[in-house]
């Protein structure tokens, strides 16, 4: 039945999130109330409220698979620093509990949310994408190590390095369409996280000095050298300001002096001396 009450939602024509969840919330109820009439399900409709989470129109909705098991968080061991505050929690777990159907939501503003199916209106919505994710390989062009080509691949809990060589010695032919001639990939460092911790984000500078990463605790910068006449390549690790919270989406400015993060309390923070 919930395969059935997907295919009825997707089908609607309204695109007024305030209406898509009017009519989601009820159909839920519905479902549940007259599980053995079925054919007598769409015949009564009743108002149950809205809610207006998007900014921008909506384009998908649907409902998520009840959760059959709960598996713990990655940061559940993980010893926290005792505050005066409590930290913001923007937490579904409240609502999320097993064999409940959630409704997820998403727009053009690049906004997820999910909704409880049977408590609609006793919660608010959970952001599952505060901030629009980057690609997890990220490319520095043109860098200041002899104009070679960067790329930061993003795994679990570590991230790489990698160096591409072209047989001309540079990255010369950057117009679309695929690359003329052999390129070749040697990695430079390996990065790994403290008590492998999963990364969220990360982000490279454009002259692929600069790179960074946050993991579900805080966020950490890193700074890539190259001796001269030597051919081994160090990592040094850069501080940033103790109270940052840990990211959903950071990126460097365009000269790469400053560290602009997408904090998990929803704010904008912008770290400067990074050059």
């Amino acid at each position: 039945m919930l395969w059935q009450l997907h295919l009825l939602i997707t089908g609607c024509s309204l695109l007024d999130l305030m209406v898509r969840l009017f009519f989601i919330s009820f159909l839920v109820r519905q479902f549940e109330s007259d599980y053995d009439r079925p054919s007598k399900m769409l015949k009564k409709w009743i108002y149950v409220g809205y809610v207006r989470a998007h900014t921008h129109d909506v384009r998908a909705l649907t409902v998520a698979v009840p959760i059959s098991r709960e598996d713990p968080l990655p940061d559940d061991k993980v010893k926290r620093i005792r505050h005066k505050k409590k930290p913001i929690e923007f937490s579904y777990h409240k609502w999320a509990h097993l064999g409940v159907p959630m409704l997820i939501s998403a727009g053009d503003d690049t906004k997820l949310f999910a909704y409880s199916a049977q408590e609609f209106t006793k919660f608010s919505p959970h952001d599952i994408c505060p901030a629009p994710q980057r690609v997890p390989i990220q490319v520095a062009l043109n860098t200041v190590f002899n104009q070679n080509c960067l790329l930061l691949v993003q795994s679990p809990s570590w991230l790489d390095i990698l160096c591409v060589k072209t047989k001309g010695g540079s990255m010369t032919d950057t117009g679309p369409g695929p690359s003329r001639g052999r390129a070749t990939t040697d990695i430079l460092a390996r990065i790994k996280t403290k008590r492998s911790r999963k990364i969220i984000c990360s982000t490279i500078s454009n002259a692929g000095v600069l790179f960074a990463y946050s993991d579900h605790v805080k966020p950490s910068l890193f700074e890539l050298k190259k001796e001269v006449r030597k051919s081994a390549w160090t990592v040094n690790k850069k501080h940033l300001p103790q109270n940052l919270p840990y990211a959903h989406s950071m990126v460097f400015s365009a000269d790469s002096s400053q560290l602009m993060i997408a904090g998990h309390d929803r704010k904008i923070y912008v770290s400067g001396g990074c050059g």
